[in-house]
Parts: structure tokens; sequence; C-alpha cells
């Protein structure tokens, strides 16, 4: 969005638009467990033309103040918010702020550092509830051993999407289909 756009009325229908994707991206990171403003601050971000200061955002948004900022400190742990240099004289220049624009980038980063770690801690659980159990019991033996075999399967899938961007679950298929008693 340019700059001129501060001082002059917006297009309603971009205005419409933009709030759509932020409340769609907002809803999407709900759903993998993250705040809501994250994806509608992110997504705002992403479909502006020019980095955007944090009092720009929550008129965007209808965030307020303390949320933004609270919100921009988060998504720039995750890396995939940064800030931007305005122009303007030293203590007077406005903080902006410019969304990461490698989508498949932010998604591999967060399978690295969540999902990675969320499947290696049930392989680590799996692994200890396997050394608790003795032979006594086949079937629970054989059901653990099942689960943390699919639970290997799935670590070194996320590890090579989280390294290269790539998913191939063929690896699993079979091992999810039933099997004789």
């Amino acid at each position: 969005m340019a700059q001129a756009e501060t001082t002059s009325p917006r297009d309603p229908a971009l205005e419409q638009a933009v709030d759509r994707v932020a409340e769609a991206i907002g809803d999407l990171m709900e759903f993998w467990n993250f705040k809501p403003s994250m994806g509608r601050v992110w997504a705002v971000l992403y479909l502006s033309h020019e980095p955007l200061s944090a009092e720009e955002i929550c008129g965007r948004t209808g965030l307020s103040s303390g949320s933004v900022s609270m919100t921009l400190n988060e998504l720039r742990l995750w890396g995939v918010v940064g800030r931007s240099r305005e122009a303007g004289p030293g203590p007077r220049r406005r903080k902006t702020y410019v969304a990461e624009t490698d989508i498949l980038g932010m998604v591999t980063r967060v399978f690295r550092e969540r999902e990675l770690k969320q499947v290696r801690r049930v392989v680590h659980e799996l692994e200890a509830a396997e050394a608790l159990l003795g032979e006594d019991d086949r079937f629970v033996v054989g059901r653990v051993r099942r689960l943390l075999g699919l639970a290997r399967r799935g670590e070194r899938i996320v590890e090579r999407f989280a390294q290269a961007g790539e998913m191939d679950l063929s690896p699993i298929r079979n091992w999810l289909k039933p099997r004789a008693r």
C-alpha cells in the first residue's frame, strides 16, 4: 500500500479484500495453535506495498497497540517479520515493519523449531515406554513398537521437510495399512 494511502482514502474493495485475507490467515494460525493476531498482522504486512508502522498496523487490523507490539515481537522472534529502516532524522525516525515473503522458508522454520521437537518428544516417550515393557504382553509390546516405528518415520519426514522443504508421505502409507493380528 503506497505511502500516500496514509493521507488519502483507501479503496474500499482493496481494504475489504485485505481484511478477509488477514482474517483467513489469522484463523489458519489459530488452527496451528498460534495466536490469530500473528496471522492477521503478518498478512497485513505481506499485502502492503510499503513497510508499516505499529500505528498503521493497529489501524488496519483493529488490534490494540499493546497487542500489536507483543505480536510484532513474537513475529520477529519467529523470523517472519522484520524491521525496516524508515527515512527521517534520529529519534523522530519511525519504526516500520515488513513481512517475510519466503513462505516455504517460514513453514519449514516452524516445522524445524516446533513440529520436529514435538515428534522427537513422542519418539523419546515411546522408546521409554518400550523399555519399560518386557516381552510378557506381546500384544501391547507389538502395538507400542508399531507406534514407535510410525513416529520414527514421521520424524524423518518432518526432518526432511524442515531441511529441504520436501515432504514425501509414501514411507508411512504402507505403515498405516491394517495388518493381520
